[in-house]
Order: structure tokens, then sequence, then C-alpha cells
């Protein structure tokens, strides 16, 4: 239920960001904001509007990004690093024996309306890491599983890298 809640938490956050005046790559060249991961073995771009928030709200930390594939009408892929402590770079997971941090993974499918969800239950467990942080950008990599709550389908998300400014 935590991971359901912070992925939630970490898509409106991203969604809220990403307006026109912000500095992400709209496909025509805006910024070097990259995103990309192979979808069941299917390289995906999700560059379109890539952008990382991180909030600090009463000794909670985190960090999210998020990028659409084609326009802001395709599908949306979206993951997140929290805990009690600023996030450093590390590698991080979702899995119930997670410590300090815990991370969340989505993907927003269109056409459909469809959402998949890491879980923390292998293998529905996603991995996140980060190789570089500082005050305008994150950068790493990232990978796991994800299942529709609805009717169990799942999708792997592997190959996944990331190097997008923050907005905020």
């Amino acid at each position: 239920m935590k991971s359901i809640l912070f992925s939630i938490i970490i898509v409106s956050v991203l969604l809220t960001s990403c307006s026109k005046s912000n500095p992400v790559n709209t496909g025509g060249g805006g910024t070097s904001s990259t995103l990309s991961a192979d979808i069941d073995g299917k390289p995906t771009d999700f560059s379109i509007y890539a952008v990382a928030t991180h909030q600090n709200t009463s000794g909670s930390y985190s960090i999210g990004i998020a990028g659409y594939n084609g326009s802001v009408s395709g599908s949306l892929i979206s993951f997140g690093v929290g805990g009690s402590t600023p996030v450093v770079a590390g590698t991080f997971d979702n899995s119930y024996s997670a410590a300090t941090y815990k991370t969340s993974m989505s993907l927003f499918e269109q056409p459909g309306n469809i959402i998949y969800l890491s879980n923390g239950i292998s293998p529905n467990i996603g991995t996140v890491t980060i190789s570089s942080i500082n005050a305008e950008s994150v950068s790493g990599t990232f990978s796991g599983g994800i299942i529709h709550s609805g009717d169990n389908a799942t999708h792997t998300i592997t190959n996944g890298k990331f190097n997008v400014k923050f907005s905020n």
C-alpha cells in the first residue's frame, strides 16, 4: 500500500511540474534531458517533457523522475526514490527488505489508460541507481518489473537510463 501511495505522490508531483514554461525537452531540441528504457525488450524513448523533482516535506525526502513517449498524450514512465534523509548517489529498490530508502516505479500506458506499478514483491521490484546528483540534475539507471493490479499483466523494464534536469 505504501508503494502505491508513494507512486501516486511521485506521479502527481511530476505531472504538476510539467508545464510549458519548464525547461524540458519538448521534442524540438529544448534541453539535454534524456530518459529511455527497454519495455519488454523494446527500446522506448521517454524524453518528451522529461523532468526531475525533489521534495523535502517534514523530514521526508524524495526525488521523482518522469517523461512521456512521443507526446504528452503518449505513455508516461515515472519512478522515484524517497526516505527520511536527503537522497544521494547509490542504488535503491522497493523490496520489503529495503531499509532507509524506497523506490516506486510506474508506467501509465496509452492508449487505454492502463497503470502498471512495481509492488515490491519479486519479480515486481524496481531498482534505481543514482550515479550523479547535484542541484541542477540527476543521472543514473533503472530497471524492474511492474504489474497491473487488475489482471496481473506485467512488463519488464531493462536498460533504463536517465539524465534529467530538476524543475524545482
